[in-house]
């Protein structure tokens, strides 16, 4: 640099929330005959201890563009004057500094920073319309479609309002026994706006998840029936009480969870998450078939449940994906990777589908599907509470809801009911 370079220091004033971006612009404008007009500005944010330098421009009419941004919030209880900008100038040239709103950094921040809480919202929601599924069979012995319950479900209040007043009085208790919940804002006014956009972005993926799903099932069920067809299978009507338990299903689960405990869990969970679609793909196509020539009840509309334990399944799986890219590349040294932290929620999941894997699930007869309902709405708002930063502990929810679908279905049976 220049001998005697001029130093400035600005402050800059209420820069301190992750999605204020900003694009400083600083212009070499007039140059003395012979200078070398070099320079240098260093971005200091003093509470986390982080330094940015750009390089000025030496060419009359340069343009130096600067992207300032925050890295991290300012911690609680803390203040700071606010970010520093020192520049380091050439005394010979004149400069012009100014600064503008930038969209394409803002929207960087809020996929940097929001981004990843989206599929936690979206998993509670999917819970929710998965308790609302459970709710109608009660009321009306009908499973909805996952995108009709979603629309009925009305979760607005109840994923977003509510989680925040329960943050609100949680925050200032200390408890050992009872964590806090993920801080996806300090600010209350925030908070609330925070989580009202992470709602909308998860509906948006919920959707698109649910029409995904169905429409593949749909497409590839109408596929097999045209195949079983041809088979001269027959459709037939048959009201059922009782578990049908097949030996194969039984075997393929005891199969995952030995995959699961010796190899990797999530192996485990994606070659479940390949047979629950299957499953899928055949009772669309074989429960659509039958409700085009019986009509509709409760047994011909079971496949809309299964589609939301498979989008629910193939969120986990996509969780535990980095673990099975980690067993893969290490297969040449270990079958088993170790301190897998995907055992517990793989294994709960796949022993509940020694129940939902069965042909008759769900069955229309049974008890205790409010209270069920009831618990896994329960799970749903724990999910939004304790997932955003969090997000492996959705897994945990899910498994509990299918845990314990599986054991209502167990042991709901209404003994007035009789087998047909």
């Amino acid at each position: 640099m220049t001998e005697g370079a001029l130093f400035y220091n600005v402050t800059l004033l209420g820069l301190d929330h992750v999605l204020q971006s900003y694009l400083y612009s600083l212009e070499t404008r007039v140059c003395r005959t012979g200078t070398q007009g070099e320079g240098l500005v260093r971005y200091v944010v003093p509470w986390a201890h982080e330094d940015r330098f750009f390089h000025v421009g030496t060419a009359a009419g340069a343009l130096t563009r600067m992207a300032l941004e925050i890295q991290n919030p300012v911690p609680e209880g803390e203040h700071y004057p606010g970010v520093r900008l020192e520049l380091y100038l050439d005394p010979e040239c004149s400069y012009t500094l100014w600064a503008q709103f930038s969209l394409e950094h803002f929207l960087g921040q809020v996929v940097k920073y929001y981004g990843a809480m989206v599929p936690a919202y979206s998993a509670a929601q999917l819970l929710w319309a998965f308790a609302f599924q459970l709710s109608a069979i009660s009321d009306t012995g009908l499973c909805p479609s996952p995108l009709s319950a979603l629309s009925q479900a009305k979760t607005a209040f109840v994923l977003i309002l509510l989680p925040t007043a329960i943050q609100g009085l949680m925050r200032p208790m200390e408890s050992s026994f009872l964590p806090q919940p993920d801080v996806v804002s300090a600010r209350s006014l925030e908070n609330v706006s925070v989580r009202c956009g992470l709602y909308l972005l998860a509906t948006g993926l919920s959707v698109v998840a649910i029409l995904g799903f169905s429409a593949a099932a749909l497409f590839l069920g109408r596929l097999w029936m045209r195949w079983q067809w041809n088979q001269s299978e027959k459709l037939t009507l048959k009201k059922q009480t009782d578990i049908t338990w097949s030996r194969f299903t039984l075997m393929l689960t005891f199969f995952l969870v030995a995959t699961s405990l010796t190899t990797c869990a999530a192996l485990a969970l994606w070659l479940g998450l390949g047979i629950s679609c299957i499953k899928l793909v055949g009772r669309s196509g074989y429960q659509r078939a039958l409700e085009d020539r019986k009509g509709t009840t409760g047994i011909t509309t079971g496949w809309h449940l299964h589609t939301s334990i498979s989008i629910l399944w193939a969120y986990c799986a996509i969780l535990a994906l980095p673990a099975l890219l980690v067993w893969v590349h290490n297969l040449a040294y270990s079958w088993r990777l170790p301190q897998d932290p995907h055992v517990a929620c793989s294994v709960a999941l796949l022993l509940s589908t020694l129940v939902l894997w069965q042909t008759p699930v769900p069955l229309v007869h049974r008890f205790y599907y409010k209270r069920t309902s009831t618990f896994i709405c329960f799970l749903s708002v724990l999910c939004v509470l304790y997932c955003p930063l969090k997000l492996y502990s959705m897994m945990h929810f899910v498994a509990a809801a299918f845990a314990a679908l599986a054991v209502q279905q167990l042991v709901g049976r209404d003994a007035t009911v009789k087998q047909e």
